[in-house]
């Protein structure tokens, strides 16, 4: 069941988060992550208009960043290595990302939005309306020359962050970019211009019409430096204020679907607590427990633990077999007509079960999304393809069914044989226990002298009957010990 107090208290941290992010405080300051687009005019005249005219204008480009510039002054000689450092920083944390977790995070926001946060007027919002998703490289060819790289499919967002915070501060919805708008993946003057102006009049809703004609002027313009944050404490900011300016950073994953589905779940709670105890007397229960793989017994185990609908907590270092236990999670999960979702914080990993399940034919039933942005088109032409086959009914043969049947009862009777070696027959004493203490008495006496004078039906096998026997033997012992002899006690007597 949904918690509702522990929801509302995840929404509250989400929705705060970290004002000093790239997505609220666009202010580079000394974060080598970050770079201004007014800065690209150090390295080259009119470098950041070029810039924006080559990301308002083309779907896919590549614009390098290098200088030419003999520079004399030390100040000058100053600010050019720090943009080489942030440059630099820009590109080896791009591809860190990469590399560990399948997504490149570097971006380029634009135009800054200046708030005053409603519910604290001394905070100022210097916030991205728009990001657009680029790539950088360091040219090996070239001392200190970058590659700013773009191509049609990354793609152009609203800053969902911002969105998040503007509704539940100041109860205001952005209008988030239009769909048709980026059918081309591109952004022009004119429609960046008409974007700002309409999320702009949310804020102020008393703006005049001009406006948008002085925006769409801006953009003609030279490009703002952003300034520092003791020249913003100086502005009155009464209301919202536009700033076209850029900034170049690192853009990680926002939270913004995951606060609309905290709204939605909260909204609709009593629903959806009904839908899923309706699902769950649905759910459908498993056929079997096979795989497709080789599993140990521990790693069978969980499937049998999964049949009764437990939840499980897999933990070990690596080379565990961990993976492996996944996969035949994975293809038993299909067999029985199911379907499963694989999160992990790491592409590498997915890597190794996608990996796993093409070996054993299922790599087509696969799809590893690691940006909801890029993957998409891939997924969508994946799925588009197969559903255009046509395939016939599929059809299962009686054989396989009895095959299949046999199979199961012949596993049930297994298992149910090592279950009753596991339990106690006598005292504590299971089968194994009790064969073991068997063959070891066996070797320090004959039995065959007992079995002349013994017969198994005289028995009953049950615990008083051994405690009776135990004390006759102590007594026996007890009697027989000063004759010194197994031997029939009245020959002792005899002899003497």
């Amino acid at each position: 069941m949904f918690n509702l107090r522990f929801l509302n208290n995840l929404k509250q941290k989400l929705t705060t988060g970290n004002r000093g992010s790239i997505y609220l405080n666009a202010l580079p300051e000394r974060y080598l992550s970050r770079l201004d687009l007014e800065d690209l005019n150090t390295l080259r005249p009119n470098s950041a208009e070029d810039f924006i005219d080559l990301l308002t204008t083309k779907s896919a480009f590549n614009f390098s960043l290098s200088t030419d510039r003999i520079i004399e002054q030390e100040s000058e000689k100053t600010a050019l290595n720090t943009i080489f450092r942030r440059l630099t920083v820009l590109a080896i944390e791009n591809n860190d990302h990469f590399a560990e977790q399948g997504v490149q995070t570097f971006g380029f926001g634009f135009p800054i939005l200046l708030y005053k946060d409603p519910k604290d007027p001394s905070r100022v919002i210097k916030a991205p309306l728009f990001i657009w998703y680029l790539d950088i490289e360091r040219s090996f060819k070239r001392a200190n020359e970058w590659i700013l790289t773009r191509q049609e499919d990354f793609p152009i967002i609203h800053n969902l962050v911002l969105s998040a915070f503007l509704r539940n501060n100041a109860s205001v919805q952005l209008t988030p970019i239009d769909e048709q708008l980026l059918a081309d993946a591109i952004l022009d003057k004119e429609e960046i211009a008409d974007l700002v102006y309409k999320q702009l009049t949310q804020l102020n809703p008393h703006n005049s019409a001009n406006l948008k004609q002085s925006f769409r002027q801006a953009l003609d313009q030279p490009i703002q430096g952003i300034p520092s944050k003791q020249q913003l404490e100086q502005r009155p900011l009464n209301q919202a204020h536009i700033l076209w300016s850029g900034i170049f950073g690192l853009f990680k994953s926002q939270k913004e679907s995951i606060i609309n589905d905290l709204d939605y779940f909260m909204t609709n709670i009593e629903a959806l607590q009904q839908k899923i105890e309706q699902k769950k007397q649905q759910t459908q229960i498993m056929e079997h427990c096979l795989a497709a793989v080789d599993l140990d017994p521990s790693q069978q185990r969980l499937l049998h633990v999964l049949e009764k609908g437990n939840n499980l907590v897999i933990q070990g270092p690596p080379g565990t077999g961990k993976s492996q236990t996944l996969t035949g999670i994975i293809s038993n999960v299909l067999a029985n007509k199911g379907t499963c979702l694989v999160v992990c914080e790491k592409k590498t990993a997915l890597e190794v079960v996608q990996q796993n399940l093409a070996n054993i034919g299922l790599g087509e039933l696969t799809a590893i999304i690691e940006d909801v942005y890029r993957d998409r088109q891939e997924v969508v032409h994946s799925v588009r393809e197969r559903a255009q086959k046509q395939h016939g009914n599929y059809k299962v043969y009686p054989s396989y069914l009895k095959l299949l049947k046999n199979c199961l009862a012949e596993i049930e009777q297994l298992q149910a044989l090592h279950k009753n070696q596991l339990q106690p027959l006598l005292e504590d004493y299971t089968w194994a226990d009790l064969v073991n203490q068997f063959l070891d008495a066996n070797e320090l006496a004959n039995k065959q002298a007992l079995e002349v004078h013994l017969k198994l039906e005289d028995f009953s096998f049950d615990t008083n009957e051994l405690e009776h026997i135990l004390d006759c033997f102590e007594q026996a012992k007890i009697i027989l010990r000063p004759i010194q002899t197994l031997d029939q006690p009245f020959n002792a007597i005899h002899s003497t």
